[in-house]
């Protein structure tokens, strides 16, 4: 019941926009999807069972793809899509990454992540993710925003 009304309230709001006029896409944002937006894996740590566990250092992180949660509840990470739905505090991603389980929403808007998997070895891996929130898709675009097609061109944002 509660997630019906949360979209009918998201269908109501984008119906107000296109009746009562241009509204930045940030304040449509924040109507459609509370942490819509551009996120960076801020930490991470990967731990097998029986092994110590050794934190990954932060400067490894910067290599890797931002999360965009878009505003339709989609999500881009690197050459994944798929759907996210946000229930109280916790964030679930479809997909690849739906075997993630939720991740809980800080009050700071960073994204935590908790979960363990099977690695191919046999062995179980107990895995930590902690993305920090970047942005506004409007200053920090994704990429399906910024790419045209095969000429390379950047389309415009906003």
């Amino acid at each position: 019941m509660k997630t019906r009304f949360a979209r009918t309230s998201s269908a109501l709001a984008v119906s107000i926009v296109v009746v009562a006029g241009p509204w930045s896409s940030a304040h449509v944002a924040s109507l459609t999807s509370p942490v819509a937006g551009a996120y960076s894996l801020l930490s991470y740590s990967v731990r097998t069972e029986g092994q110590q566990q050794v934190p990954e250092r932060l400067g490894r992180t910067a290599m890797l793809p931002w999360l965009y949660l878009l505003e339709d509840l989609t999500y881009e990470w690197g050459s994944a899509r798929g759907t996210y739905t946000v229930r109280g505090d916790a964030l679930v991603l479809s997909g690849a990454y739906g075997p993630w389980g939720p991740g809980k929403i800080l009050p700071d808007r960073r994204l935590f992540f908790d979960f363990a998997r099977w690695d191919a070895a046999g062995g179980l891996q107990l895995i930590k993710l902690v993305f920090s929130y970047r942005g506004s898709l409007d200053a920090y675009p994704p990429p399906s925003r910024r790419w045209s097609g095969r000429d390379g061109a950047v389309r415009r944002s906003g």
